[in-house]
């Protein structure tokens, strides 16, 4: 299976290599995807009905508003992450799960999971000053 998040091989990952690599792939490489699409990629190319209604909207603001657009977009993608990896650690619940959920690296011995979340809200709140 490709290696997704570009965590290098035959290396010991820790709870903290894990959580800078998902914030760096789905945080900030998504942010500037993002942005590019909405601000490079000409309407007349979209076919989604979704994906217009986005675009409209986004050329409708103003260049401050499609700023906080963005940080809205950036937002809700930590919250998603967040929520994840909370559920992952154990400290969110899904309905109907009663089971601990155990992550781990192909060729480690230990859990990463127990903290994630801690350590992605820590360092969220480190980049944001």
């Amino acid at each position: 299976m490709p290696n997704l998040i570009d965590l290098p091989g035959e290396v010991i990952v820790t709870p903290e290599d894990f959580v800078m690599k998902i914030r760096k792939s789905v945080i900030n490489e998504n942010q500037v995807l993002y942005r590019d699409l909405f601000e490079n990629t000409p309407i007349d190319s979209a076919t989604d009905p979704y994906w217009i209604n986005a675009k409209n909207l986004f050329g409708s603001l103003k260049h401050d508003q499609r700023d906080i657009f963005l940080e809205v977009i950036r937002q809700t993608s930590i919250d998603t992450a967040s929520n994840l990896l909370g559920i992952i650690d154990g400290v969110n619940s899904i309905d109907d799960v009663n089971g601990d959920f155990l992550l781990t690296y192909d060729g480690g011995d230990e859990p990463l999971n127990g903290d994630l979340q801690s350590i992605f809200l820590v360092e969220e709140e480190r980049s944001s000053r």
